[in-house]
C-alpha cells in the first residue's frame, strides 16, 4: 500500500513539474512573425506616414528633445566615453542637470519654461541670439522608468527598468512607444509599420515591425529594410529587454 502511495505522488510530481517549468520559462508565447510584401515595403518607405493612429505621439512638440544623461553633465574634457540617461524625482537635481548640460554645451541656452509629467522632467531652453534655437531638456522620473544600466555607447539587450506601481498590458504598450517615439520622431527613415503587445506569463512581450530607409548615394539605390523589434518587459522586476532582428531587405529608389 505505502509502495503505491510513493509511486502515486512520483508520478504526480512528474507530471507537474514540466507545467510549472513551462509557465516560468514562458513556452507558449505565440511569435506573431508579421509578414509584409516587397510591394509593401517599397510603397509604405516613400509614404507620408511614421506612425499607426493609436501609437503614442507628442503633437505638441516646440524643439528638439535632449534627455540629460552622464556625457552632458559632464565637461567635455572629464568624460568616460559612456552615455547613461539620468533619472530623479526631484525637480531641483533635475533642474541642476539641466542647467549643468547647457553650461557644457556649444553655447548656453536659457531656461524660459519648465513642466512635469508622469514620466519626466522638462525644461525649455533657448538659444538668446536664436530664439528659433530650441532644446526641451529632459530628465526622466525614477518612478516611471530608470535607464541607468543602459549605455546608449555601449548598448546591451537591457535598456531599462519599468518602475511604475501595478502596471498593466496599456502601460507597457504606452511605455515602449515613448520610448520609441523620443528616440525617432524626427527620423523620417524610420517608419513603424506594425505593433502588437502579448500578456504571457511572467511577461509581456512587445512586437514592432519596422520599416527603415537607408539614402543611397547619387547613382546609387536606397536600401529599404524590414525589422522586427521584441520588447520584453518582466512583470515582476520590470527589467526592459529589446533584441532587434532584421527581417528583409530590398533595393529602393535610383539616386
Amino acid at each position: 500500500m505505502n509502495y503505491l502511495k510513493t509511486t502515486f505522488v512520483l508520478i504526480l510530481i512528474i507530471l507537474l513539474f514540466p507545467s510549472c517549468k513551462d509557465e516560468i520559462n514562458n513556452t507558449n508565447i505565440i511569435d506573431p512573425n508579421i509578414s509584409i510584401t516587397d510591394e509593401e515595403l517599397y510603397s509604405l518607405a516613400y509614404a507620408n506616414y511614421q506612425f499607426p493612429s493609436d501609437f503614442y505621439y507628442e503633437d505638441s512638440l516646440i524643439g528638439s528633445l535632449y534627455y540629460e544623461n552622464t556625457n552632458s553633465i559632464t565637461p567635455l574634457n572629464e568624460r568616460d566615453g559612456t552615455w547613461f540617461q539620468l533619472c530623479t524625482n526631484n525637480v531641483d537635481t533635475a533642474r541642476y542637470w539641466s542647467e549643468l548640460s547647457s553650461n557644457n554645451s556649444s553655447y548656453y541656452r536659457d531656461l524660459v519654461s519648465q513642466r512635469q509629467t508622469e514620466k519626466y522632467f522638462e525644461f525649455k531652453r533657448v538659444y538668446s541670439i536664436n530664439p528659433n534655437d530650441i532644446i526641451l531638456s529632459r530628465v526622466h522620473k525614477c518612478t516611471y522608468i530608470d535607464r541607468s544600466m543602459y549605455d546608449l555607447l555601449n548598448p546591451g539587450q537591457i535598456i531599462g527598468v519599468f518602475k511604475k506601481n501595478s502596471f498593466i498590458k496599456n502601460d507597457v504598450k504606452e511605455l515602449i512607444e515613448y520610448l520609441w517615439f523620443t528616440e525617432n520622431y524626427n527620423n523620417t527613415s524610420s517608419k513603424v509599420y506594425k505593433e502588437l503587445i502579448q500578456n504571457s506569463g511572467l511577461f509581456y512581450i512587445y512586437y514592432l515591425y519596422e520599416i527603415g530607409i537607408v539614402y543611397g548615394d547619387y547613382g546609387m539605390k536606397d536600401i529599404l529594410s524590414y525589422i522586427k523589434h521584441t520588447f520584453k518587459i518582466n512583470k515582476g522586476s520590470g527589467e526592459i529587454t529589446h533584441h532587434k532582428e532584421l527581417v528583409k531587405q530590398i533595393p529602393g529608389r535610383q539616386n
